[in-house]
């Protein structure tokens, strides 16, 4: 009969979808990089408090000589900034740096790479949310194929991990990135110019 082609072909990509979806959850859950690396600078993109708590050690420890927050907003103050992270206050007359331009992914990795590439920086960690790690690697590799890159991701604010089975809201947001990251791998593979995907 001709529904089973069919339904057999529905299934087939049903699975593959769900193996893909697992293989980027265990992605998610990766570690960082060696955190004995050092490298040239340091780059969080602003998005969850979660991610300069992170960035802070790494600027404290000496990992890189400066740290960058890319995307942030117009309105925000450094002030505001170091409510959330009081640690970066040593470091505000020497090795920070705020970038204001980027609204969206596409635009972290632009203004990251025009950063390094004025500081003449060869290498760098990457901090962000762990879900959103992959693509955002993936954006600032399509936009400094040069850049030696470090991620050190910021752990979600779910304890344990992701509590998929309990939270609905989480479900949403790991699935539409997953869904995000391949429009990504599907924009870089066709060629196809930098889009306005957040």
């Amino acid at each position: 009969m001709i529904w089973r082609p069919a339904w057999l072909m529905v299934i087939t990509l049903l699975i593959a979808a769900s193996l893909d979806f697992g293989f980027f959850l265990s992605h998610v859950a990766r570690h960082g990089a060696d955190p004995h690396l050092k490298a040239d600078g340091i780059a969080v993109l602003t998005g969850a408090r979660e991610r300069i708590t992170a960035a802070a050690p790494l600027l404290a420890e000496g990992k890189g000589n400066r740290l960058l927050i890319s995307g942030v907003h117009e309105r925000t103050h450094l002030a505001d900034l170091l409510r959330i992270e009081p640690a970066l206050e040593p470091f505000t007359s020497c090795c920070l740096d705020l970038g204001r331009k980027a609204t969206n992914t596409i635009g972290n990795a632009q203004e990251v790479t025009a950063w390094a590439r004025a500081k003449s920086y060869r290498s760098l960690w990457l901090v962000t949310s762990d879900y959103h790690m992959p693509r955002a690697l993936l954006e600032l590799q399509q936009a400094s194929p040069d850049l030696v890159i470090y991620p050190w991701p910021a752990s979600s604010a779910h304890e344990g991990g992701f509590t998929l089975w309990r939270d609905a809201t989480v479900w949403r947001l790991i699935l539409s990135e997953w869904v995000k990251f391949h429009v990504v791998r599907l924009r870089i593979a066709l060629g196809l110019p930098m889009s306005d995907t957040e």
